[in-house]
C-alpha cells in the first residue's frame, strides 16, 4: 500500500513541475480506489 502511495505522490511531482503532462485529479482518484480495494486483513506487518 506504501508503493501505491509513493507512485502517486511521485506522479504528481512530475506533473506538478512540468516534467510530463497530465491530469493529476484521474491519477490521483485511481491510486485512491486501488488503496481503498486493498483488504487490510492481508496486510503483513514485519
Amino acid at each position: 500500500m506504501v508503493v501505491v502511495w509513493l507512485i502517486g505522490w511521485g506522479i504528481e511531482y512530475l506533473i506538478q513541475n512540468g516534467f510530463v503532462e497530465g491530469d493529476n485529479v484521474n491519477v490521483c482518484e485511481e491510486n485512491d480506489q486501488k488503496i481503498m480495494r486493498t483488504d487490510i486483513r492481508k496486510i503483513i506487518v514485519y
